[in-house]
């Protein structure tokens, strides 16, 4: 089923655009968020640095790889479409773009995993950075092999083409020369996604429970009642951090499994869907100098003091001129 209500968020051109300024202007934000983090993290959570960087130096590459590489004109229902990116500029093989593409959305989601598995070994004294760079870098192969199962077993282009045309007939008004499609198996994308995130949310929910039964409700913790409190409040910042971007990014994944299922077609949706996605790295950032007072504070005193200054100023000519 296809929507014949044509919008500018439909079009190619005004997707592109959307994307790649939006990319611009996240750039500063993000750069923003490392400098806070190199900088500004205190010494009590300094353990939690590394992951931090990770985290938002992996979220800020996805956005440039959706935002401005790759730039995917995706026509869910069907696994396909094409690239308006730089990649294309470039000629990159189509099946690179995704394999690159797909590797950082991979590591993004093990950089999380690293984070939370940091704050249930601090607690438990058993925290090495190598133990973490080992369970990310186990995470991002085990994905990895998700996708080169999709990639290995890419169907007959120009049949394809025929099939998902025939099927959907209203993807004939969209220009097909590029038109690139991973699969045609639906289920099987399905099951490899749903297995792959299953995993991920799994390892998440356990570091996060049992780090929280650590902080709450074990008593044997040989914390004081101070770094007890601080703890507390850097892993409910942590928390909150992870999961604001996540809970935005559900809301275009559930339109495009509905999409996926339903066989429904409507382009202002699925380009509307992955801006949204694109979105993540930049309200990570932004939730992350948010909720940590040391990071908020950062930005506060950056916005506060030229307008002091200006107002000390201000005050100054008044007094001269009276005076």
């Amino acid at each position: 089923m296809c929507s014949e209500v044509q919008l500018v968020l439909a079009t190619p051109i005004f997707y592109k655009n959307v994307l790649h300024y939006f990319s611009i202007i996240s750039t500063p934000i993000n750069c923003f968020a490392v400098y806070c983090i190199i900088f500004k993290t205190p010494k009590s959570v300094d353990s939690a640095r590394i992951c931090m960087l990770l985290l938002s130096f992996c979220s800020s590459l996805l956005d440039f790889e959706i935002g401005i590489l790759l730039t995917p004109f995706i026509l869910f229902p069907t696994i396909s479409g094409y690239s308006l990116g730089f990649f294309s500029f470039f000629q990159v093989k189509e099946e690179i773009q995704i394999f690159s593409t797909l590797v950082v959305f991979i590591a993004t989601s093990a950089s999380i995993i690293c984070l939370l598995e940091n704050r249930f070994s601090q607690l438990n004294n058993t925290y090495k950075l190598k133990n973490s760079l080992i369970i990310s870098v186990s995470n991002v192969f085990i994905g990895s092999i998700s996708i080169l199962i999709i990639l290995k077993d890419l169907p007959d282009q120009n049949e394809a083409s025929e099939q998902i045309f025939n099927s959907l007939p209203c993807l004939t008004k969209i220009e097909s020369k590029n038109l690139f499609i991973l699969s045609l198996d639906i289920e099987l994308m399905g099951f490899l996604i749903s297995a792959t995130t299953l995993a991920f949310c799994i390892q998440g929910i356990f570091f996060v429970l049992a780090t929280f039964q650590r902080l709450y409700f074990h008593k044997a913790l040989n914390l004081s009642a101070h770094t007890r409190k601080l703890q507390k409040s850097f892993f409910l910042a942590i928390c909150l951090q992870v999961s604001i971007p996540i809970m935005v990014i559900l809301i275009p994944c559930v339109y495009i499994a509905v999409s996926c299922l339903s066989h429904y077609h409507n382009q202002a949706l699925n380009n509307l869907a992955i801006i949204t996605i694109c979105f993540h790295g930049t309200l990570s950032s932004i939730s992350m100098i948010f909720v940590h007072n040391c990071y908020r504070h950062v930005l506060l005193r950056l916005l506060l003091t030229p307008i002091k200054q200006l107002a000390k100023k201000h005050r100054h000519n008044i007094v001269s001129i009276l005076f």
